[in-house]
């Protein structure tokens, strides 16, 4: 996952990032319906004390599930076949910043979701979790700090690094 464009803060208080997936099957059977659904998340660090990635991606998966005719959305990804590049433009809407930034003026946003397929052989709907700490580069290298959710964050300047926080739902 790389950032396919800036993560921009517009004048209403909402936000967005444009996202390139690189999908790719490392399994044995075709995968129908393949699909990324993320979202932006961000803890109140040094205030939010109850935060869990692994509770947003469920809830994720089960909304996805239950509101979402899987049949119609996705990519049919074969094994062996090279990255399949997905873009999408994901919002953290006005709300939900705001929660975090009436606290503190620096975000440390996390992309939270799941890649959701089925496989040729069942209409099971098989989820691979992911979880990515939004990184601004300083100096060249990712700041372990967060930024200031405020203007234009060019593509060049953010990085997408494995989150250590406990999750990532795989089935």
């Amino acid at each position: 996952m790389s950032a396919a464009g800036p993560f921009t803060f517009d004048a209403y208080g909402n936000a967005q990032i444009t996202i390139r997936f690189a999908l790719v099957n490392v399994g044995t059977s075709p995968a129908f319906g393949v699909h990324p659904w993320p979202e932006i998340h961000a803890p109140i660090v040094g205030i939010t004390t109850e935060f869990s990635y692994s509770d947003l991606q469920r809830k994720l998966i089960n909304k996805i599930i239950k509101e979402k005719n899987l049949n119609s959305v996705g990519y049919t990804i074969f094994p062996g076949e090279p990255p399949r590049t997905v873009e999408m433009t994901v919002p953290w809407m006005a709300n939900d910043l705001k929660r975090v930034t009436q606290k503190t003026k620096m975000v440390f946003p996390c992309i939270v979701g799941a890649v959701l397929y089925r496989a040729s052989v069942d209409e099971e709907i098989h989820k691979t979790g992911f979880l990515f700490d939004v990184r601004r580069l300083t100096k060249g290298n990712p700041s372990p700090l967060g930024f200031r959710a405020e203007g234009e964050i060019p593509a060049d300047e953010l990085v997408f690094e494995n989150s250590p926080a406990p999750g990532n739902i795989v089935d």
